[in-house]
């Protein structure tokens, strides 16, 4: 019994991470769809990302940039 409650507590504790992290990106300006997904893969480490999240602050200047 007590590892069905030990694992249930930990997929509790994960999932509030992840909505936690989903509200706070959701609150910077990111879709809440956007924010979810990035919220996820920042919860797992796998580094997906979304293109509305690889804004740059730095315009592209020259024929040399990548964007």
């Amino acid at each position: 019994m007590q590892p069905i409650v030990i694992l249930v507590a930990l997929l509790a504790v994960a999932y509030l991470a992840v909505r936690a992290g989903t509200l706070a990106l959701v609150r910077t300006g990111l879709s809440r769809e956007s924010a979810s997904f990035q919220a996820q893969s920042a919860f797992m480490g796998v580094g997906f990302t979304t293109s509305e999240s690889e804004w740059s602050a730095i315009p592209c200047v020259g024929a040399s940039c990548a964007c």
